[in-house]
C-alpha cells in the first residue's frame, strides 16, 4: 500500500492559531499572577471590597490566596494545552500519524476550553477545527483508496 503525502496547510494553520491563543492566555495569566502576588494594592482593594459588601466569612488573605491559586491554575492548563498543541503539530508535520494528531487536537480543544472555564475558547475552537479537518480528510483519503 502506497503512503500518500498530503499538504495539510489548513490544519497546520488552525493548530498554530490555537497554540498562539493559548500563549496569549498563558502570558495574561502570568501577568495577573505577578500583579496579585504580594501586592499591597491588591490586598487594599480586596479589603475595601470585603468591607463594602460586609463579608465576614473570608479574610483578605484567603481571597488573595484564591486569586493566586486561580491564576496559577490557568498558567498550568495553558501550558499543558500549548505542549499538546505543539506535539500535535509535530505529529502532523511528520505526516506519519495524522489521525493521532487529529484526535489529540480534538481532545485538547474540548478539555482546554472546559478547564479554562471558556477563557481558552478561541484556542480550543481552533484546535477542534484542525482536529476535525484532519480526521475528515483522513477518512476521505481512506474512502478514495478503497
Amino acid at each position: 500500500m502506497e503512503v500518500v503525502q498530503m499538504k495539510r496547510t489548513g490544519e497546520m494553520l488552525f493548530s498554530i492559531i490555537g497554540v498562539v491563543m493559548f500563549i496569549f492566555l498563558l502570558m495574561g495569566s502570568i501577568l495577573l499572577f505577578g500583579s496579585v502576588q504580594s501586592n499591597a494594592e491588591t490586598k487594599d482593594l480586596v479589603q475595601q471590597f470585603i468591607q463594602d459588601e460586609q463579608i465576614t466569612a473570608v479574610s483578605v488573605d484567603q481571597v488573595v490566596a484564591f486569586l493566586e491559586n486561580g491564576t496559577l491554575y490557568f498558567v498550568i492548563v495553558s501550558l499543558i494545552s500549548i505542549i499538546l498543541g505543539v506535539v500535535s503539530i509535530i505529529l502532523l508535520k511528520r505526516n506519519q500519524t495524522p489521525e493521532t494528531a487529529g484526535k489529540l487536537l480534538i481532545i485538547t480543544g474540548i478539555f482546554s476550553t472546559l478547564l479554562t472555564l471558556f477563557l481558552g475558547i478561541f484556542g480550543g475552537v481552533a484546535f477542534l477545527i484542525a482536529g476535525i479537518m484532519i480526521i475528515a480528510r483522513g477518512k476521505k483519503m481512506a474512502a478514495a483508496h478503497s
